[in-house]
């Protein structure tokens, strides 16, 4: 398992350019899908909703999701995914919780 745990923490410098540019013009209708789903289950106070975000990644929902207002976690057992995350949230002014930890069974 270190040698994926590995891969990802390299990958983590170049996983943002890997994510297709539709996708990442696309934020405001994901937060839209989302906020429609949590609307129709939870209703509209967004301090009432906590989302986790497991697998986060470089935190593309984690950031998108924080910038609308949502009380956000990112878990990742890649401290270079996180790493990358932290620095994304930064970047666009929101924070959020993020958590390195591996599954069970992982080493």
């Amino acid at each position: 398992m270190n040698y994926i745990k590995s891969f990802y923490d390299e990958f983590s410098n170049f996983y943002n350019d890997t994510i297709p540019l539709k996708e990442k013009d696309n934020a405001d209708k994901r937060i839209e899908i989302f906020e429609k789903l949590f609307s129709n289950r939870y209703g509209n106070d967004k301090n009432q909703i906590k989302i986790l975000d497991l697998g986060c990644g470089t935190g593309e929902y984690v950031v998108d999701l924080a910038k609308a207002g949502y009380d956000v976690t990112g878990i990742d057992f890649s401290k270079g995914m996180l790493s990358m995350c932290e620095d994304n949230a930064k970047e666009q002014g929101v924070s959020a919780e993020l958590i390195c930890e591996r599954g069970q069974g992982q080493t």
